[in-house]
């Protein structure tokens, strides 16, 4: 009789025990607090830049009395509108997706007071990105991408340098070198992500091969520009 006192007298001690624990605890903890989910990561990220700078071309199969005129090779101006779409890898750190691209280069002013030849290119290609972390800082992330892939040009003949020196047969024909061409691009980048606005530098490498009956055999053109843009969250 006397072990069941004490039996039932143990249980009642752990019940009050237990029944009084929550509102002690919960006493001692404070007011609780509302966690918030984690932002999510976005599904991919669109870059939207518009690029400026100097380029430098070199030119084979365009010789003669030509040479030096601005037709076999010729330093200038570029400036271009990119694309990128960015799918994420491992959260916001690594990216990859595609990089399209439009430039114009025609000379120092781009056109407006003549050249040799006015090039319209497009490029295409496959885009990898990521952030420098240990560069982070309260306004700016930075960010480190590469892009490998086609590139390709019309080309339009203007006067060029000396025109009035021109070979008889090419007087008067401004479109004598008219061609396209087809090749690769190979780009890296640095840019400064200031909240949405992104600020950076590119150099650009193309290499194109004349097609069909184009009197330009091969084309390398090497590009340093400054890139202003914006990077959106989809």
């Amino acid at each position: 009789m006397r072990k069941r006192h004490v039996a039932c007298g143990a249980l009642a001690l752990v019940l009050a025990v237990v029944g009084m624990e929550p509102q002690e605890a919960s006493a001692r903890r404070g007011p609780a607090l509302l966690r918030l989910p984690a932002p999510a990561s976005p599904k991919a990220n669109l870059e939207l830049i518009g690029e400026f700078g100097f380029v430098d071309r070199s030119t084979t199969g365009i010789g003669g009395s030509l040479l030096g005129r601005g037709y076999d090779a010729s330093a200038g101006s570029i400036a271009g509108a990119q694309l990128r779409v960015f799918f994420p890898i491992m959260g916001r750190t690594f990216g990859h997706g595609f990089d399209m691209r439009y430039s114009r280069s025609a000379g120092p002013t781009l056109g407006a007071d003549g050249y040799a030849l006015g090039l319209h290119m497009l490029d295409l290609g496959y885009t990898m990105r990521f952030e420098g972390r240990c560069m982070r800082s309260d306004t700016a992330r930075w960010f480190f991408s590469g892009t490998l892939g086609l590139s390709g040009y019309d080309a339009q003949t203007g006067p060029g340098d000396g025109a009035d020196q021109w070979p008889a047969q090419f007087k008067g024909q401004t479109g004598a070198f008219d061609h396209q061409a087809l090749g690769w691009l190979l780009s890296v980048n640095m840019d400064a992500h200031l909240e949405e606005f992104i600020v950076g530098v590119g150099l650009n490498l193309r290499q194109h091969f004349g097609i069909s009956d184009s009197p330009v055999q091969r084309n390398f053109m090497l590009s340093l520009v400054l890139r202003l843009g914006f990077d959106i969250d989809l």
